[in-house]
């Protein structure tokens, strides 16, 4: 199986438009990374997975609609200030 967390934004959209995957399938897998990786690199002052999880559910609903809301939706995305 492709490491999701490996896939650039226009494979990952790529993917949500063919069914091979979904925006819930790729969060999580950034999520599981992001909280592995955490402890040794201390990267993230606060990460909202439930809120991350609700967003791409949407997105995924869009996605199966044929109907997504921009560009890049469901594609998980970091801030770093």
């Amino acid at each position: 199986m492709t490491d999701l967390t490996e896939l650039t934004a226009v494979q990952l959209v790529d993917g949500y438009r063919k069914g091979a995957f979904s925006p819930v399938e790729a969060t999580r897998a950034v999520l599981d990374r992001a909280e592995r990786i955490q402890p040794e690199v201390n990267a993230f002052v606060r990460l909202t997975g439930e809120e991350a999880l609700h967003q791409a559910r949407r997105a995924e609903e869009r996605w199966r609609r044929g109907e997504p809301c921009g560009r890049l939706d469901g594609v998980p995305v970091t801030v770093k200030d």
